[in-house]
């Protein structure tokens, strides 16, 4: 007897090809902005903490005749500036937002490339299809779940179950 494997309409693949296009774009997106933030943020912070010290330096220094009371309201600028910076990047935390959504985009890559090697070949079942579209689900649960959680640990709120 011939046993046929039920395969998937093109249409189908298709769908879940878009939808794996769609949300690597949108993770990329938002992995490309939290770095650059975090970089950002993390380089002023460096930036501003050296340019305090060397202005207190230079401050209590024989050799260089500047005014003190200036330079003391300079470095106490600058160094409010870089707590502030410290605090915003402790609060947003772009650094964990950028790993969290590069490991996602990863995972969506890895999909997509297991379906478009299955469909290269012919050999799309529907129960492969079936299985990338769950993992395809679960990844983004598990982003937003990940998310949620953090937001709520740093919110004070009680641990999610």
């Amino acid at each position: 007897m011939n046993e046929t494997i039920a395969t998937p309409e093109d249409a189908q693949i298709q769908f879940v090809l878009d939808k794996l296009q769609q949300n690597k774009v949108f993770f990329s997106r938002q992995s490309i902005k939290s770095k650059r933030a975090w970089v950002l943020i993390r380089t002023a912070t460096i930036l501003l903490s050296g340019a305090v010290t060397v202005i207190l330096g230079l401050k209590a220094s024989p050799w260089v005749a500047i005014n003190t009371d200036l330079t003391a309201n300079i470095a106490l600028v600058l160094s409010a500036f870089a707590a502030f910076l410290a605090a915003a990047e402790a609060a947003y935390d772009f650094r964990w937002t950028w790993i969290n959504y590069t490991l996602t985009m990863t995972r969506l890559y890895g999909l997509e490339d297991n379906l478009q090697y299955k469909r290269a070949a012919g050999e799309v079942t529907q129960e492969d299809l079936d299985a990338v579209f769950a993992e395809f689900s679960d990844t983004l649960a598990g982003v937003n779940e990940k998310w949620s959680k953090r937001r709520m640990r740093e919110g004070g709120a009680a641990k999610a179950s």
